[in-house]
């Protein structure tokens, strides 16, 4: 009985990127599926199995990257490649906590693309046979191995050392999830980024310059870009972010980080 053939979703609102994709993958006897947001995303997912994800960063902010969270919890073999535009550090450590396998740019050249395809659907044929293996040999499922998509056992409980509790919220640095009263915050990779060094120094006053050296790693603060993240978080935490209660503005000086609602 001949191979189904191969098929990849790429989600990229980029149709440049996915005409490059569709050229690169035509000699290839592989099937490529796009789609254009993050709804059409699940449908696609719902309706057809595929052996890769090509998918933005965009489509994976806010509490749509728990899509790919949960698509990581039941399926720990397809190979999941983002797409970022920025190519920033923090984007890129957020796409892999969350479960991507790599992540490239919309300017990577067309040749070693082609071969990341190849080698990331290679390598999940292998995996596929090597689970159909493991879970049909006798000697291997009498000895207890785990079943389909659990290759690694996933740790239910976190070691005290890998959270941050302040007041209302709870910073989670195994899964880099931010909580408020137990709800998730659904923070962007910058935002996450900037919340933690917050709640690391709590209490502190903290100043623009001393923000941008440690969260953007840049020595000339961009007073802008800080107060847009500023106000980014505080419409996540604050009960009325114009009045905020907990990310204090402490004027001409800088920012700090409160649980004492009474200040």
């Amino acid at each position: 009985m001949p191979e189904t053939r191969n098929a990849i979703l790429i989600a990229d609102c980029s149709k440049k990127f996915q005409e490059l994709v569709f050229n690169l993958l035509r000699t290839d006897d592989i099937l490529a599926h796009t789609a254009d947001s993050s709804d059409e995303v699940l449908v696609k997912l719902k309706t057809q199995h595929y052996d890769m994800l090509l998918i933005s960063l965009t489509f994976l902010e806010g509490n749509q990257i728990e899509y790919l969270r949960l698509f990581r919890k039941y399926d720990k073999i397809t190979p999941v490649i983002v797409i970022t535009s920025k190519n920033e550090l923090f984007d890129l450590l957020y796409a892999f906590e969350m479960g991507a396998d790599d992540c490239i740019s919309h300017s990577i050249n067309p040749l070693i693309l082609h071969a990341k395809i190849q080698a990331w659907i290679r390598r999940c044929r292998q995996a596929v046979h090597c689970e159909k293996f493991l879970s049909e040999a006798p000697l291997f499922r009498s000895a207890g191995l785990p079943a389909k998509n659990t290759l690694l056992p996933e740790t239910s409980t976190a070691a005290s050392g890998d959270k941050i509790s302040f007041g209302p919220f709870l910073y989670d640095s195994k899964s880099l999830r931010f909580y408020k009263n137990g709800i998730d915050l659904y923070l962007s990779a910058r935002e996450a980024a900037l919340l933690r060094f917050f709640m690391e120094r709590r209490e502190q006053i903290l100043s623009k310059s001393e923000i941008c050296q440690n969260v953007w790693l840049a020595a000339d603060p961009d007073e802008n870009t800080v107060n847009v993240y500023i106000r980014r978080i505080r419409r996540k935490i604050e009960e009325n972010p114009s009045e905020p209660q907990y990310l204090l503005t402490i004027r001409g000086i800088g920012y700090r980080f409160t649980a004492d609602k009474c200040r």
